[in-house]
């Protein structure tokens, strides 16, 4: 991509129509340049939660290291009620994380007070497969007082431990 053309993506991801960001982030996401990340790390606070969710997708493939404690902060969103089923911040955040293998920015939100946060948490870790991380699982499917973090606790960790297991960032880049 040209510099012409990726300034022209650029200037479009602070166009006031919301769709007209969208179309900028998809097509920063189809080339994944690094050039564009410092915009899509803005982009990540945008107003619209499309275009934070597809904002979390470009870094996840663009695999700037960087962008993953900005990603971790989309899991504590609170669903709203208008998110498309489909695609919504946290769960675009979940696969992000997932590409880009960081645990670290993960594991604080292991304690957050909100049970669905702490359940997304566990979610992304288990995407990015990561076995040392399983004693941190553990303690949550002992210990957490939700059922629904206790059973997604469980879920990573036998899925971790099966001799067939694959991590999701892998299975896409392989």
């Amino acid at each position: 991509m040209s510099q012409d053309d990726l300034s022209l993506l650029l200037q479009q991801l602070k166009h006031p129509d919301p769709q007209k960001r969208l179309e900028a982030v998809a097509d920063l996401l189809d080339r994944r340049d690094a050039r564009a990340v410092d915009a899509l790390l803005e982009s990540l606070k945008d107003v619209d939660y499309r275009v934070r969710a597809w904002s979390a997708s470009a870094l996840g493939w663009i695999g700037d290291p960087r962008s993953a404690g900005a990603i971790a902060e989309l899991l504590t969103e609170s669903p709203q009620a208008d998110w498309d089923t489909r695609i919504n911040p946290p769960m675009c955040a979940c696969f992000a994380l997932a590409l880009l293998r960081q645990t670290e920015p993960i594991l604080p939100l292991l304690q957050h007070s909100d049970e669905h946060v702490r359940s997304l948490a566990v979610i992304a870790l288990r995407y990015i497969g990561d076995r040392a991380i399983l004693p941190n699982l553990q303690t949550l499917a002992e210990n957490d007082p939700s059922t629904i973090v206790r059973d997604e606790a469980v879920d990573a960790i036998e899925a971790m431990r099966s001799s067939d297991f694959i991590p999701l960032w892998q299975q896409f880049l392989d």
